[in-house]
C-alpha cells in the first residue's frame, strides 16, 4: 500500500513541514494528480482507518523511496561435477526475480506509527490472487509528458449538448454531425482526435485530458511483472527520534515468479489509470481483511 501522493497530502494535513515531494518525474502528477483529492485519513477515509481505533487516525501512509533488483538479469545455470573431475554446466534458465523495496512509514506519533505498521504487515501478508500472485506495474524510466492544448477536454471539446450540436468555438478537422457520428467517433485515419468518449456520461467532459498522451508517451515506458508476492518484511532499518511526527525507514522483498517484464497495451493502461470512477484518475484498491500477524503482541 505505497502511495506517495496520499502520504504527502496527509503529511501536509498533519503539519509535518519537514516532508515534501521531491520526485522529478512530472508524469506522476499527470496521472495521479497533485494529491489535492486526498484530505485526511479520517475524511477520505484511508484504507487503514478504523473509527473505533484512534491510533489509526494518525497514521499518514507510506512513501516509496527506491527499488533494487528490477533491472538485474536472473539468468542461471546449474553446475555439477562429472566423474572425470570436470564441471558440467546445465542449460540456462531464468530464475525468479527478487526485488528489494525501501520506503518510509509516516505518522503523527509513535502509537499511530505502531498501529500503522501492524496494518501494513497484515496487508503485505494478503494477496488478491493467492494462487497466481498479483501483478506489479511500474515505469522503467520517467516518461515524457505530451503537451497538446487541442486534446479532448480542452478548448475544442463541447461542454454541453447545445455545443455538441452547433460545434465548438475552434475549428477541428472533424466534428460529429449526427448521433451516429457520436457513437462511431472520428475516422480511423484522423490524427487530431486520439481518443473519443466510450460512454454517454463522458459527453459532458470528454475523454480524460491525459488520454491522448498515454498511447504516445506513457504506454511505451510502462512495464508489469506477473505473479509477484511480498515474501519478506517489512523490516525496520531506521527509527530516528523525531521532535515532530514519527517515521521509520522500512524494507521489504518482492519476488516475481515470472522474471520477464511485460509491456502493457493502451487499453489496459487506460483501465489501470482510470479505475472504476469517472471523477478520479487513481483509486486505491479496497484492502482485504488483514491476516493475523504472528509477531504482534496479543491484546
Amino acid at each position: 500500500m505505497v502511495n506517495n501522493e496520499r502520504a504527502y497530502a496527509y503529511a501536509r494535513w498533519a503539519g509535518l513541514t519537514w516532508l515534501s515531494p521531491c520526485d522529478p518525474c512530472d508524469v506522476v502528477e499527470l496521472i495521479v494528480g497533485d494529491g489535492s483529492r486526498f484530505q485526511s485519513p479520517v475524511l477520505d477515509p484511508a484504507p487503514w482507518y478504523d473509527p473505533d481505533d484512534p491510533d489509526t487516525w494518525g497514521f499518514l501512509g507510506v512513501v516509496g523511496l527506491e527499488v533494487h533488483g528490477d533491472q538485474d538479469s536472473t539468468r542461471r545455470s546449474n553446475v555439477s561435477m562429472g566423474l572425470s573431475g570436470q564441471g558440467i554446466i546445465g542449460p540456462q534458465y531464468m530464475a525468479p526475480r527478487e526485488m528489494t523495496v525501501r520506503a518510509l512509514a509516516l505518522a503523527q506519533d509513535e502509537c499511530s506509527l505502531s498501529r500503522g505498521l501492524l496494518w501494513l504487515r497484515g496487508q503485505y501478508g494478503s494477496s488478491k490472487n493467492p494462487c497466481g500472485g498479483d501483478p506489479m506495474t511500474y515505469f522503467d524510466c520517467c516518461p515524457c509528458v505530451c503537451e497538446d492544448d487541442e486534446t479532448p477536454g480542452g478548448p475544442c471539446w463541447a461542454h454541453n449538448y447545445l455545443e455538441l450540436r452547433s460545434g465548438p468555438s475552434c475549428d477541428p478537422q472533424w466534428w460529429p454531425a449526427t448521433y451516429a457520428d457520436v457513437i462511431a467517433g472520428p475516422p480511423a485515419e484522423d490524427e487530431e482526435w486520439c481518443d473519443w468518449p466510450d460512454i454517454y456520461r463522458q459527453l459532458r467532459t470528454g475523454p480524460p485530458a491525459w488520454s491522448c498522451c498515454i498511447d504516445q508517451c506513457v504506454v511505451p515506458y510502462m512495464r508489469q511483472f506477473h505473479n509477484t508476492r511480498v515474501t519478506a518484511g517489512p523490516t525496520i532499518l531506521r527509527h530516528p527520534e523525531m521532535s515532530c511526527g514519527s517515521m521509520v525507514e522500512i524494507e521489504f522483498t518482492i519476488v516475481a515468479a515470472d522474471p520477464v517484464p511485460h509491456g502493457m497495451p493502451f487499453m489496459a493502461v487506460r483501465e489501470w489509470i482510470g479505475g472504476q470512477a469517472d471523477d478520479e484518475l487513481v483509486t486505491d484498491p479496497e484492502p482485504e481483511a488483514a491476516q493475523p500477524d504472528p509477531f504482534a503482541a496479543v491484546a
